[in-house]
């Protein structure tokens, strides 16, 4: 019996981007990549949460101009054809 390996965060996080890019399905993609089809998809499940996760702060007044625009503009696209339009003039 071999010993698992023992991946990172970071490590798993490659093996997923890797995976997306392959077109492979998951089952394939682990079987010629080496990785273990059960923490393949626990890791997934473990971390299918983070995506939705909240959105960093942006502050706004740290926003500054460029030389072709005056002031700044923001969209919200929150779905279901709602939007959210924050707008400041200098």
């Amino acid at each position: 019996m071999t010993k698992p390996i023992r991946r990172t965060h970071a490590q798993w996080k490659t093996i997923n981007e890797q995976y997306l890019a392959s077109g492979l399905k998951i089952g394939e993609f682990c079987d010629q990549y080496g990785v273990s089809y059960q923490s393949f998809y626990g890791w997934r499940r473990k971390n299918a949460g983070q995506k939705q996760s909240a959105p960093d702060f942006i502050e706004l007044s740290a926003l500054e101009p460029s030389s072709n625009h005056q002031g700044w503009n923001i969209v919200l696209r929150l779905g279901n054809g709602v939007e959210l339009q924050l707008s400041q003039s200098v």
